[in-house]
């Protein structure tokens, strides 16, 4: 998981009206959700209300094994080998921990799709596309509208609504995880006005940059802290609710790209003072109508 510098998410903010007051939220991100068992979600959702934790982030791709020392119930991707190859699973998984997130105050925002399935060619989407022609064919274009059109339609069998009803439970959809789009795609946003209104963001468990956390030799759980709470102090003062990358249910186990905080582990302290003083802080938007 890369992320951009905190100080260029500051800019453009400042001009946006806070007349309102509206307050600020924080969040967090677990790839692998769907593959909680029911005690490591137990702990997982007592540790992220226990920090005033509004929203999770949910991805629909594939997992299983071990993944980053959580050892999971296993599921396939949403799609598989073709556009036609849809397996469910992950949908309904959703469906039982959409609602005992509820139970805990925290909505889920749903990560349709992820670049990391096009890098990885680990659906149809990475091994007939790629990461080169993704954008641009037309019949990728049109299969990626059947895919958000079945995850919005898919229905919760408790609530009987589909999931584009779904709004007690879902905060939100996005259609890709590090969508990595062409800079023609970057420059219309710009010019249509689109601003960053949330950000994602994690503190190296290392030395390495922090947009390249790959390598390097642990810092001082202390140096971490300070970090943790300083950086998330500068995203509350541009007025936007941050998403950390990512809370575990168990000991971070440092393998690459190490973001994580494991809750009661190391940094925990720090991150749950950083995620309820962001709850405190005002934001530019007013997200109240869909938080819990």
């Amino acid at each position: 998981m890369k992320f951009p510098s905190l100080k260029s998410l500051m800019l453009g903010l400042f001009s946006v009206a806070t007349a309102n007051a509206a307050k600020s939220f924080s969040a967090s991100n677990l790839y692998y959700a769907a593959g909680l068992t029911d005690g490591q979600q137990t702990t997982l959702l007592n540790g992220l209300q226990s920090a005033g934790v509004k929203v999770l982030r949910v991805w629909l791709y594939g997992q299983s094994g071990a993944t980053k020392g959580t050892p999971i119930n296993d599921f396939e991707s949403l799609q598989g080998t073709s556009s036609d190859d849809w397996d469910d699973t992950v949908l309904n998984r959703l469906d039982t921990f959409m609602v005992k997130a509820h139970d805990y105050g925290i909505n889920l925002l749903i990560s349709i799709h992820s670049y990391n399935a096009l890098e990885k060619n680990s659906d149809f989407y990475g091994k007939w596309y790629g990461t080169g022609d993704f954008y641009t064919s037309s019949k990728a274009i049109s299969q990626f509208k059947d895919r958000i059109a079945h995850v919005l339609a898919h229905k919760h069998p408790k609530t009987g609504k589909t999931w584009a009803q779904s709004s007690d439970y879902i905060f939100a959809f996005e259609a890709r995880n590090e969508a990595m789009h062409p800079q023609p795609f970057v420059d219309k946003a710009k010019k249509a006005g689109k601003k960053l209104i949330m950000q994602e963001w994690g503190v190296c468990y290392t030395d390495a940059e922090n947009n390249n956390c790959n390598g390097g030799s642990s810092v001082p759980a202390s140096t971490r802290d300070d970090n943790i709470k300083k950086w998330a102090a500068n995203i509350d003062a541009a007025g936007i609710p941050w998403f950390y990358w990512q809370v575990l249910p168990n000991a971070d186990p440092h393998q690459g790209w190490d973001y994580e905080v494991g809750i009661s582990d190391a940094n925990w302290d720090a991150l749950k003072a950083a995620a309820l003083a962001s709850g405190k802080a005002e934001s530019a938007f007013d997200f109240g109508p869909y938080l819990l």
